[in-house]
């Protein structure tokens, strides 16, 4: 009977390492993901400062729109809220830079590209508000993934972003991915950091190539 309890007491003092141990990992995670994501916000911003580089305006009034919903949105079915918490904050600041900057250069009017982006998330938004809080974010969700579109068209034209803001971020949303898939109780809190990811790939990979173009003199 008493090696019995014996083994209780050592399995459940086994356990509750085991959960300290995952605990004080992902109060690392949380740590390093905080200060790359607000790592990559400053270079992007000094970037703006320092350049003539204008970041696109309508991309970020977008994520400005929906980061600011995402964050009550997301942390009722998600503990984690570091991300959504930064990122509002970031285009704002980013946003009211661009304004500031573009008054004192010839800024050419939006490209419709830019126009339907609005406009579908304007439909969006009044599809979020006659939705329920866990299917509203997924609409959300649609938004933040829509913010990517102006900036990929902007690679089009061959017009690239800055490269180390974007590298940072996605180191920042592939460890709050990993993060997130160790502690997530629902399957659809991985789709926020999944699209977070996937479009700073596609932006840093397609500004690369063209950046690499260049130097090369490829057409």
């Amino acid at each position: 009977m008493m090696k019995k309890t014996r083994k209780k007491s050592q399995s459940w003092l086994l356990s509750v390492n085991i959960y300290k141990s995952k605990k004080q990992k992902r109060t690392y995670m949380k740590t390093a993901e905080f200060i790359i994501l607000f790592a990559s916000v400053c270079f992007y911003i000094r970037h703006i400062l320092v350049t003539k580089f204008i970041p696109s305006p309508v991309a970020f009034a977008i994520w400005l729109i929906a980061d600011v919903i995402n964050f009550f949105t997301y942390t009722i079915f998600s503990e984690y809220w570091i991300a959504p918490a930064i990122m509002p904050c970031s285009a704002l600041a980013i946003v009211i830079i661009g304004i500031i900057k573009s008054k004192k250069t010839d800024r050419k009017s939006l490209a419709p590209v830019d126009w339907v982006c609005i406009g579908i998330c304007i439909v969006s938004l009044i599809v979020w508000a006659l939705s329920n809080a866990l299917w509203s974010n997924m609409v959300i969700q649609i938004i933040i993934a829509l913010g990517f579109v102006p900036m990929m068209g902007n690679l089009f034209k061959k017009k690239t972003e800055p490269l180390l803001p974007w590298f940072l971020m996605i180191v920042g949303y592939s460890l709050i991915f990993v993060d997130t898939a160790m502690g997530c109780k629902n399957s659809l809190e991985l789709v926020y950091p999944g699209i977070s990811l996937l479009g700073s790939i596609i932006i840093f990979f397609g500004s690369w190539l063209i950046i690499r173009q260049r130097m090369y003199g490829i057409k």
